[in-house]
């Protein structure tokens, strides 16, 4: 009985932790959001199951971040054919 619910308060932290982007995101009237809205995203930690961090920014730096991470993975997956004389 004990085991059986330390289990279910386990899936229900690692699953609290995140929490969907549509259900932050609300437009404004006009139907633009605002981009100087502080949106806060709770991140599970690498290497643990329990464990989040708890990262805020604007909307402008949120899109900023995913373009520098697209960037970033296109450079390593068009970078390691290059340095290696062709696919």
């Amino acid at each position: 009985m004990i085991r059986s619910a330390l289990v279910a308060c386990t899936v229900a932290v690692a699953l609290s932790g995140f929490t969907p982007v549509s259900a932050q995101e609300k437009p404004k009237k006009n139907g633009t959001p605002d981009p100087n809205e502080v949106i806060c995203r709770k991140e599970a930690v690498l290497g643990s199951r329990l464990q989040t961090m708890k990262t805020c920014m604007t909307r402008a730096q949120w899109a900023e971040q995913r373009q520098l991470d697209r960037q970033n993975i296109e450079r390593a997956q068009v970078g390691s054919c290059q340095r290696q004389g062709g696919c």
